[in-house]
């Protein structure tokens, strides 16, 4: 009689498992329509003018300041190889090649800083367009890494 009444708890146990979702489904309830969202094109083309304007003054300045750098170089060098003295020579040689990589270094960073402030910026301006679209770009810093 155990066994029977075994049989018996584990059928009826497997019945009501299959049975209890398709009761669940049966209510009146209609699934929600998923609401369109609509983008912000006007937002997002101001955010990314504002960007993309400020990267290419940032490129600008620094082709600027590389440019410079390497002409007070060329005239430091010219200058330090004229002089006669050995050891004076190689002074001005060696403050020549200082100066130039102090000089490129900074504009490197005020690149890199001006670059960051941009994208930085155009990310706080992108989120208050709305979340919507913002997966649809997967465009981000490292993509100017190599200006």
């Amino acid at each position: 009689m155990t066994r029977k009444f075994i049989h018996a708890l584990v059928a009826a146990s497997f019945v009501a498992s299959i049975a209890a979702p398709a009761l669940a489904q049966t209510g009146t309830t209609t699934p929600a329509t998923p609401v369109k969202k609509t983008i912000n094109v006007a937002c997002i083309q101001t955010a990314i003018e504002t960007r993309d304007s400020a990267i290419i003054n940032a490129v600008s300045a620094h082709a600027s300041a590389q440019t410079s750098a390497l002409s007070t170089r060329k005239t430091a060098l010219k200058t330090a190889w004229a002089i006669t003295d050995q050891k004076a020579r190689r002074e001005a040689l060696r403050n020549a090649w200082k100066a130039f990589t102090t000089a490129s270094q900074s504009a490197r960073k005020t690149f890199r800083d001006a670059q960051h402030a941009a994208w930085k910026k155009f990310n706080t301006d992108r989120k208050a367009c709305g979340t919507q679209g913002i997966s649809d770009d997967t465009g981000n810093e490292g993509h100017d890494s190599q200006l």
